[in-house]
């Protein structure tokens, strides 16, 4: 008597968990197929235009996460570049600073630093020897750094990114000028404008060669310019047949090396104002544009 009554006692215990399971499983069911509030009818529209709500599996992800990862990407800091070019009259404290921090610095997903020989587009930043007044002698690293927009900066700068470790902010050893023009604030100028993409300081000049020309290499003024936006045109001497032909495009100005071509004599062989190279590279000094008269 005593072991069936212990029979229908375990009997009656395990009909009435599974009875509960079985009750909590249709009620989580319900509960997962019930639709959410906006999704409820509403009086006036039939039930069958409202779409199903289909519950995700276990190897789904919910579109609203990935939304949110792919906006996590598009907000990811930019990686900042660090081309130094340095001057030919820096201090050798300063090339041994600059070299020290390509060690000490490494290259990772957000600083990416190179020691550059030649200037090219790809120059992010010009070391000038620190005067004490802010400026440089305008030399072609001063032309090409303020034609193309660069940082053009001190030494110091150098020494105290070392001290610090890491790069500190660029605009306290900004250069003003150079000093034929300590004050025109130049490099800021040419920067700004390419920072905010407001063009070059010469948006609508073309210009072609006028005789002998040897204020400097031929090759690095044409890059200077270019930078600039002066469109250079094939050109050569007095009298060729190719000059001829720009002689009717009104668009197209003659220029000259005024150190060796006087600007008179071309201007009367040539039947039209020439330009001088000395003014565009005076106006490039100064990040404005001059009056050729």
């Amino acid at each position: 008597w005593y072991q069936r009554r212990v029979r229908e006692a375990v009997v009656s215990t395990q009909s009435t968990g599974a009875e509960a399971q079985a009750e909590a499983h249709v009620e989580t069911h319900e509960q997962a197929m019930k639709p959410p509030a906006h999704r409820l009818p509403v009086p006036g529209i039939r039930s069958d235009l409202i779409a199903p709500v289909v519950p995700l599996s276990q190897n789904e992800r919910s579109p609203i996460i990935v939304s949110r990862r792919h906006s996590i990407t598009r907000t990811r800091k930019e990686k900042k570049v660090y081309n130094l070019l340095l001057s030919g009259n820096v201090e050798r404290d300063s090339k041994i600073a600059a070299h020290s921090l390509k060690k000490g610095i490494k290259n990772t997903e957000e600083v990416s630093l190179s020691i550059l020989t030649v200037y090219s587009d790809a120059v992010t930043h010009i070391i000038f020897p620190h005067d004490g007044e802010m400026t440089c002698d305008r030399t072609t690293k001063y032309l090409q750094g303020v034609a193309g927009g660069k940082w053009l900066l001190t030494e110091h700068w150098l020494h105290e990114s070392l001290k610090n470790k890491c790069f500190v902010n660029e605009e306290p050893y900004e250069l003003r000028g150079d000093n034929n023009s300590p004050t025109s604030m130049a490099p800021k100028s040419s920067r700004c404008c390419r920072t905010m993409r407001q063009g070059p300081l010469f948006p609508n000049l073309s210009v072609y060669f006028v005789g002998e020309f040897l204020m400097m290499d031929k090759t690095t003024f044409s890059g200077i310019i270019e930078s600039a936006g002066v469109n250079i045109r094939p050109g050569s001497s007095y009298g060729n047949t190719q000059q001829s032909s720009f002689r009717t495009q009104s668009k197209v100005t003659p220029l000259i090396d005024t150190d060796v071509t006087d600007y008179n004599r071309a201007r009367t062989e040539l039947g039209r104002d020439p330009v001088s190279a000395q003014w565009i590279l005076d106006c490039i000094g100064t990040y404005s544009i001059h009056s050729m008269f």
